[in-house]
């Protein structure tokens, strides 16, 4: 269930990152979250359509060292909402 609700949403750890301007301007994402710790970077990320993630990493490289990537998919909770309010939405139109 929760793979058909994938949103193409991740979490990406950078280090040594020299421009985070470059990073959170991107045309190939939306940055939805952002920190800073010392040198580490974190971004939560939901990609623009027709975007793979693999475009994403050719984007970064050459920015900052990537540490992780970790895909965020909804919780079997965030997916009960997400319907239940969709449908209360769609009965009250």
């Amino acid at each position: 269930i929760k793979s058909k609700y994938k949103n193409q949403t991740y979490k990406i750890e950078l280090d040594n990152v020299e421009n985070i301007t470059a990073i959170t301007e991107s045309l190939i994402f939306e940055k939805t979250k952002s920190q800073t710790n010392h040198e580490k970077h974190i971004i939560d990320i939901k990609l623009n359509q027709n975007i793979s993630i693999n475009q994403v990493i050719q984007h970064l490289l050459p920015l900052g060292e990537i540490n992780q990537i970790i895909e965020i998919v909804p919780s079997i909770n965030d997916i009960f909402i997400e319907q239940v309010t969709s449908s209360n939405q769609n009965h009250q139109n």
